[in-house]
């Protein structure tokens, strides 16, 4: 939870400043259910993120 709240922030700015806020949406919602799906698995969330924003 401490990582997700860190990132949010981040997430948020990402999301307002794109051209086509709604499609970047879903984009972090398909993030954040793939780092749903690996939590158990321990996933680094921080590394997932960065993957993603690049």
């Amino acid at each position: 939870m401490k990582t997700s709240l860190e990132i949010y922030p981040k997430v948020e700015k990402i999301v307002s400043n794109s051209d086509d806020p709604l499609l970047v949406s879903l984009f972090m919602a398909a993030v954040g259910n793939s780092i749903d799906t690996a939590v158990g698995l321990e996933a680094d969330i921080v590394k997932i993120y960065k993957n993603f924003c690049r």
